[in-house]
């Protein structure tokens, strides 16, 4: 999948990427507020069903963040660096 990513990425541009990036997270923005709009009413998550559309954004977000990701391997380490500071502040001491 790696290579897709990077073609795809390739294809359309940085200028491009970005605005889809964009995009994708207003629409994902839009279907978590309709599922805590749900939640916040005593629903319940339904990941199979009513909620599946925010699942759908975050795999389209997840897409286009990985084509970055590709392209700019100092997102790896600065998520590497982000994890391992939220796992010093909570404890979590046997993560390897």
């Amino acid at each position: 999948m790696q290579h897709k990513l990077e073609y795809i990425f390739n294809y359309y541009g940085l200028k491009n990427q970005i605005l889809k990036l964009q995009e994708e997270l207003i629409e994902l923005e839009a279907e978590i507020n309709k599922v805590l709009m749900d939640v916040s009413k005593g629903g319940t998550f339904f990941p199979e069903g009513d909620h599946l559309d925010m699942l759908d954004e975050i795999a389209d977000v997840l897409v286009v963040c990985e084509q970055f990701k590709n392209a700019f391997p100092l997102i790896g380490e600065i998520m590497e660096s982000k994890v391992n500071r939220t796992i010093e502040r909570i404890g979590y001491e046997t993560v390897s």
